[in-house]
């Protein structure tokens, strides 16, 4: 979180504006070592000799984002479309500094699902869209109940079957196949759900993304 205000010091409103930032390495913002971020504050029009209110501005570094050190900087109208008296002061970049390091991050990929009766066969993928290496971890398939028309019940998930990654680079792809046994599942539907990484041993770039429904199961 990046609190930011913009203040305005001429003698007229102005229109609109954007706020854009960028991390550097230098605290200069526009040189050659910045690295762009994917976010822009919106600010309505400032009045003369005010300040628009502080705000916190969530930043969220892209995974490609390469590992090191940087100062957060940040440039009010970077396109210049408002018309000023001095168009240099317009950037301004954090005294302290951030650290971005490189991490895995573990997406789930193409899933399908061939039911037999109470077997169900699952062929699966696992990508690492992250810049670091993982470790093991488990891949972990549940089912969830379908609540039937009129209840409003949400049925907890139960482990149905799993499969173990010994390791995953950078990018790379992982695929297994699996037979998950619905033996001891009640009649009704069911949501699957996947989740990577379902023990949480992987410190991830986002650890949001983990999990699905793949599909549904009719167990009879």
């Amino acid at each position: 979180m990046v609190s930011n205000t913009v203040g305005k010091q001429g003698g007229s409103t102005s229109i609109g504006f954007p706020i854009a930032f960028r991390l550097s390495r230098d605290a200069i913002y526009g040189n050659a070592d910045d690295r762009f971020i994917p976010f822009v504050r919106a600010v309505a029009p400032v009045a003369p000799r005010m300040a628009n209110g502080t705000i916190g501005s969530s930043l969220v570094i892209p995974r490609t984002m390469p590992a090191g050190i940087y100062y957060v900087c940040a440039k009010a109208d970077p396109g210049n479309a408002v018309n000023e008296l001095n168009e240099s002061n317009n950037s301004r970049c954090s005294a302290t500094r951030v650290t971005v390091v490189l991490l895995p991050d573990l997406l789930p990929g193409t899933v399908s699902l061939v039911q037999s009766g109470r077997s169900l066969t699952i062929q699966d993928s696992v990508r690492n869209a992250g810049t670091l290496g993982a470790g093991a971890f488990t891949v972990r398939y549940s089912a969830q109940r379908v609540p039937s028309i009129g209840q409003t019940i949400a049925y907890p998930k139960v482990a149905i079957c799993s499969r173990d990654v010994a390791s995953l680079s950078a990018g790379a792809l992982n695929s297994g196949v699996l037979t998950c046994n619905l033996s001891a599942l009640a009649v009704a539907y069911y949501r699957i759900w996947v989740e990577d990484d379902s023990a949480k041993v992987i410190t991830e770039f986002i650890e949001s993304n983990n999990s699905r429904i793949v599909g549904i199961a009719n167990v009879r």
